[in-house]
């Protein structure tokens, strides 16, 4: 397994924000600077991992190319995936391009089936003239809820509330969705902050040259939230992870499979 750095955009915002407006970076309170306003400073990252509150998923992407994912493979290699897994499995295996076509069996139904798990679809970009591009998620998971944002035309989220089985089983939701647009990130990042969305993360592609915008962004208008990315070199698309302050990413590891391209993202629920 390849290990892959990723970058936390928001953990020092606050010191950020203060060495701007040249206050003290331990005072968060008073005026920064900003006509009296209250910079808001979320908890750090911290260095030690508590493993007892840690998931993760696998995101099944070739990241650049423009095919459905399964247009070209086998969805069986999926299912020996899946059975595989040993010891602390990933809580849900979410298929990228997994794209719906009206009349066509989908590989997530076929992959839930052969491995007693439950299919979901998830929109994520505009429905094309012959099918509608979405991510495919499988889980063992009964969920409780199925939950779909689709603020406005041209951005698409939604996510499956899981029940993981962490310290004490939490119910969780894993939003994704696909991002082309900085305007598209603060739309989605406006659902967290605008208590639309309370518990769960946001895991999806990001487009590679809006990543240094969204980072802006991110630390201007909502530094109140969490963004990683991976960071990878000659991609069209990368991959991020948006979250709630109780929530962190604690990495994206490369999958060892030559046919199915997937990363492994860690989560840990912070408190």
């Amino acid at each position: 397994m390849k290990i892959i750095r990723y970058m936390t955009i928001l953990a020092a915002i606050a010191v950020l924000c203060s060495c701007d407006n040249g206050t003290d970076p331990e005072d968060n309170g008073g005026d920064n600077g900003n006509g009296g306003t209250d910079t808001p400073v979320i908890p750090e990252v911290p260095d030690e991992v508590n493993e007892s509150n840690v998931f993760s998923v696998d995101f099944f992407t070739d990241l650049g190319s423009e095919d459905s994912y399964f247009a070209s493979r086998d969805w069986n290699e999926a299912v020996a995936h899946i059975e595989s897994q040993d010891g602390k499995r990933p809580v849900a295996y979410m298929f990228d391009r997994m794209d719906f076509t009206a009349g066509e069996a989908s590989p997530a139904v076929r992959i839930a089936f052969e491995t007693g798990c439950w299919p979901y679809f998830v929109q994520t970009e505009s429905t094309s003239a012959t099918a509608t591009k979405g991510t495919g998620i499988v889980t063992a998971y009964q969920i409780s809820d199925f939950d779909s944002v689709i603020p406005n035309e041209g951005v698409f989220m939604s996510g499956a509330t899981i029940p993981v089985p962490l310290g004490t089983q939490t119910d969780i939701c894993i939003y994704t969705t696909t991002l082309s647009s900085t305007e598209q990130f603060g739309t989605i990042a406006s659902q967290w902050t605008g208590n639309r969305l309370d518990s769960g993360v946001t895991a999806g592609k990001i487009l590679s040259g809006i990543k240094d915008a969204v980072s802006e962004s991110a630390a201007a208008d909502f530094p109140t939230l969490r963004l990683f990315y991976t960071d990878m070199e000659g991609s069209s698309y990368d991959l991020f992870v948006l979250c709630p302050a109780a929530y962190a990413c604690r990495g994206f590891e490369a999958g060892d499979s030559d046919t199915l391209p997937y990363y492994r993202i860690y989560f840990e629920k912070l408190f």
